[in-house]
């Protein structure tokens, strides 16, 4: 996996349209334009990085803050993520990750949620989490909601993720 050829920055507000092509055609079946549209106004999104291949978006993550009633560590929830699927299986999502991490860490995030696929995201670290989500999901969905610490283990939370507006639709949580 050599992911030198591409360049990870921050996306700007100005990607927004590249965006929501490469989130339409990652995503066929679900409709996430809304959420990455409100995600990619400036402030919203505490990391919200892509790859590049020359002049062209092939991948992106968007990390937002959130918080929890009556705690003062700074968690974040992960996703979306996407990658172009030409260039999917070489790294680039692993490193929009791991670009995330270290953001968030120099930021003193201290822990990260994820609502996806176990085997995936148990790659990056992330384990089952007793965290409450923000909305009820499908039974079947408790294995998909995973936490991972960043930094100082003993500073895990508990209690109810408490996510921006752009996450507060009951829709994103059901499938």
């Amino acid at each position: 996996m050599n992911i030198d050829r591409y360049q990870l920055r921050p996306a700007r507000p100005q990607d927004l349209p590249a965006l929501e092509q490469l989130y339409r055609a990652a995503f066929p079946e679900e409709d996430l334009i809304g959420v990455v549209r409100d995600l990619s106004m400036e402030g919203i999104a505490a990391v919200s990085c892509a790859a590049w291949d020359a002049d062209r978006i092939i991948g992106h993550v968007f990390f937002t803050g959130c918080t929890f009633e009556g705690t003062e560590g700074k968690p974040a929830l992960l996703g979306p993520i996407a990658v172009e699927e030409t260039y999917r299986r070489q790294g680039i999502g692993a490193a929009l990750v791991q670009e995330g991490f270290r953001s968030l860490t120099a930021d003193d995030v201290t822990e990260v949620f994820v609502l996806g696929d176990p085997a995936l995201y148990g790659r990056y670290g992330f384990t089952p989490t007793p965290v409450a989500t923000p909305y009820a999901i499908p039974d079947e969905w408790q294995p998909a909601w995973r936490s991972k610490t960043l930094g100082d283990a003993s500073r895990a939370m508990s209690g109810t993720l408490l996510v921006p507006p752009a996450w507060q639709h009951g829709d994103l949580w059901s499938g």
